[in-house]
């Protein structure tokens, strides 16, 4: 059965659990966080989204700019890993492409959570190299994934 379109309703609720989840073990090694944001649709530029949806959620506000925006667009099938300046210093384009290629073939399989899942901790292993989590992390962001319209 094909998934709905709803952002609200394209996940299952052991999905939601399973994001929620492996963003909770990333972070835990992290000073950084990380965010899953599902749209319906994006009309114009979806890097320009992926930033205004950046600073909505307080990735931007990191003190050492290491905050990542996983950006899913449903009807536009379309899939954005956006990462602030501090973790774009320590990685190369290629980490990113890879992380998106890897989702982008659950995502064919229709195993959205798995994907997303291991987009997720791969991430957080990289965050964890270089932005260890300290004594005073606080987890300014929260760790669901959230659906917008």
């Amino acid at each position: 059965m094909p998934r709905s379109h709803n952002p609200n309703h394209f996940l299952t609720t052991d999905e939601k659990l399973q994001i929620t989840d492996a963003v909770q073990q990333a972070e835990s090694q992290t000073s950084a966080q990380i965010k899953v944001v599902l749209l319906r649709h994006c009309w114009g530029s979806l890097a320009d989204k992926a930033n205004s949806l950046f600073v909505k959620y307080g990735l931007d506000q990191l003190p050492d700019r290491n905050g990542v925006l996983i950006l899913l667009v449903l009807t536009n099938r379309e899939l954005l890993v956006y990462g602030d300046q501090g973790i774009n210093e320590k990685v190369d384009d290629d980490f990113w492409i890879n992380i998106h290629d890897q989702m982008t073939q659950s995502f064919q399989n229709n195993d959205m959570g798995t994907g997303l899942e291991q987009g997720i901790i791969q991430i957080g292993e990289q965050l964890a190299i270089h932005f260890p989590r300290g004594n005073n992390h606080d987890n300014t962001v929260d760790d669901q994934p959230v659906f917008e319209n």
